[in-house]
């Protein structure tokens, strides 16, 4: 998403971020190695549970790897917010390898999932690991349908391992700071009405960041504030 912005701003911070145009970006280029396997079961435990998993390893060897990181360049408005400047550039040839894992449980009325991933990602020309990347994340989602109504209400914990950031201790240091992990919380509500004949309906509303925490992704956005969403999807 970092290649889609081109400003960001952070009222609560008194901070502004604009990120740079690159009319000399190149497309990554890869090669891609996956292997996996998955597994449906029902009547695992119980006579009316199901059980699905999924886990698999991949090596992606990437060229032209396309990063976002700040610039060193500073400016102020007029009030004296800050005004920092990111640039999205390639960085060479990287390597990536990793493992990511996901289950999910089906006991009756409730619903359990679970998902994990680790990424290390290095620059083949450095031998030097790439900062701003996050190197662990895991999901954990729990919630209870009422079958009557087809409601489901739900909780969702994400953990976010801290790591190499992409944000120099100083400017052109070629040191990069460590930030540390985080973990948010959600409460969400989804229901799903069948008008026969017509259409499935999917309706969402959720509450993230339950806890207001404030917090920093490796890759230099910040994250900050309770905030609320709603979302609508339908099959016809």
């Amino acid at each position: 998403l970092d290649e889609l912005y081109t400003s960001i701003e952070y009222p609560e911070f008194g901070m502004y971020s604009v990120v740079l145009p690159n009319p000399d970006l190149k497309p990554e280029e890869s090669i891609n190695v996956e292997i996996g396997v998955n597994g449906d079961y029902k009547s695992l435990f119980s006579d009316s549970d199901r059980f699905v998993f999924h886990a698999n390893v991949f090596r992606d060897r990437v060229k032209n790897l396309i990063n976002a990181g700040a610039t060193g360049d500073m400016d102020f408005t007029d009030d004296g917010d800050m005004i920092l400047y990111y640039s999205i550039d390639n960085v060479g040839k990287a390597l990536k390898t990793g493992f990511e894992a996901s289950a999910d449980y089906y006991p009756g009325n409730a619903d359990f999932h679970l998902s994990y991933g680790y990424l290390h990602a290095e620059d083949k020309n450095t031998g030097e690991k790439i900062p701003g990347l996050t190197p662990m994340q895991a999901t954990l989602r729990a919630g209870y349908t009422y079958k009557p109504w087809n409601v489901n209400g739900w909780y969702r914990m994400r953990l976010f391992k801290g790591g190499k950031s992409n944000l120099e201790t100083a400017w052109n240091s070629g040191e990069y700071k460590q930030l540390g992990g985080f973990a948010t919380h959600t409460l969400g509500l989804t229901w799903k009405p069948q008008i026969k004949d017509w259409a499935d309906f999917t309706l969402t509303f959720s509450v993230d960041n339950i806890t207001n925490k404030k917090f920093r992704y490796l890759n230099g956005g910040y994250g900050v504030g309770r905030s609320y969403r709603a979302w609508l999807s339908a099959t016809f």
